[in-house]
């Protein structure tokens, strides 16, 4: 099965700004393929969170969204930020909330890829 990416890497730079996001992708000073891979890495493991927590699902602005969120914060947390207070706390427990709503059926909208597999939006 082929998986279908949430976000992109343009989404990342558009959420987080483009400077950010190599940033915290770039670990020792490294630039080129490894930051690249850790970008498609982040991206890969959002999806597959959001996959775990409602199945298959169709690929709208509010998934896109999510993923973008999960991965960003995933690139930034790599970096082993000691924040005092997490920046990202309110972003994470907004998704966090909106997934657990999607998965509860609380969150959903007509249309769906298959019976039974239902349309976040």
């Amino acid at each position: 099965m082929s998986l279908v990416n949430f976000c992109s890497r343009s989404d990342l730079d558009d959420r987080f700004g483009q400077e950010n996001i190599t940033a915290w992708a770039t670990m020792g000073g490294e630039s080129g393929q490894a930051v690249l891979d850790r970008v498609t890495r982040a991206i890969g493991y959002a999806t597959s969170y959001i996959l775990s927590q409602l199945g298959p699902v169709s690929v709208t602005p509010d998934i896109t969204r999510w993923a973008t969120f999960l991965a960003g914060i995933r690139l930034r947390d790599g970096r082993g930020y000691d924040d005092a207070k997490d920046p990202f706390a309110d972003a994470r427990l907004m998704i966090s909330n909106e997934i657990s709503a999607a998965a509860s059926g609380i969150r959903r909208q007509p249309g769906q890829i298959k019976p039974g597999v239902p349309t976040i939006f």
